[in-house]
């Protein structure tokens, strides 16, 4: 069988067993669609969504703040993140955290330049709609994931190493999951922190003062 190679809205043509006791079958032609340069807009439909391209537009291109250097996927880079996500995540918690990771793999851009950084520029830094949770691990699992994080250069802030009756981790939903290669953190729970996605809490910190 040829595999497609144009991509397209493609409708097939259906069987249909009519309802009731008879067997007479049915067939319904369909047609396929290409999704390309030849598509022709419909203007109704776009008249119609204009207003919301519009409302969506404008809020994308507000300005959360203005970064004064340029940072990039190296320490700079992840000192801001994780300063931002101490500003948002912080005044959140009843106690204190034993450590904030970000891993290098959710952060989709290279560096963000001096100047006005834009909501939609969020959504280009973390395209992932991942939830910021709280995880409480023993003392063992804990320094080896103090470990992985050192090995592999990701963004993190230590408060403590030595935990009472388990550390407090503050990190994302999908490395809770186990994802990045931790299975080993898919055997203890995790809380969300108030629904509180990634994104949002990068853009929070930027409006606490320090």
């Amino acid at each position: 069988m040829k595999k497609l190679r144009t991509f397209g809205i493609v409708t097939f043509s259906l069987l249909i067993l009519l309802s009731g006791c008879t067997e007479q079958l049915e067939y319904v032609d369909g047609k396929v669609i290409l999704v390309d340069s030849t598509l022709k807009a419909d203007s109704t439909i776009v008249e119609w969504l204009q207003p919301f391209a519009d409302s969506i537009n404008k809020a994308l291109n507000d300005t959360v703040t203005l970064l004064k250097a340029t940072y990039c996927k190296d320490d700079s880079l992840g000192h801001l993140i994780i300063r931002q996500f101490e500003q948002a995540v912080l005044p959140l918690l009843s106690d204190s955290p034993a450590l904030i990771v970000q891993n290098k793999g959710g952060i989709r851009v290279s560096c963000l330049n001096a100047g006005p950084l834009l909501l939609k520029d969020l959504y280009k830094i973390m395209p992932f709609e991942n939830m910021v949770v709280m995880q409480c691990l023993p003392q063992s699992t804990f320094d080896s994931l103090i470990n992985i994080i050192q090995s592999r250069g990701w963004y993190a802030k230590v408060y403590y190493r030595k935990c009472d009756s388990c550390c407090l981790v503050v990190l994302s939903d999908y490395l809770a999951t186990g994802g990045d290669d931790l299975p080993f953190l898919k055997r203890f729970d995790f809380v969300p922190l108030q629904n509180l996605l990634l994104r949002d809490a990068f853009r929070k910190g930027f409006e606490i003062p320090d």
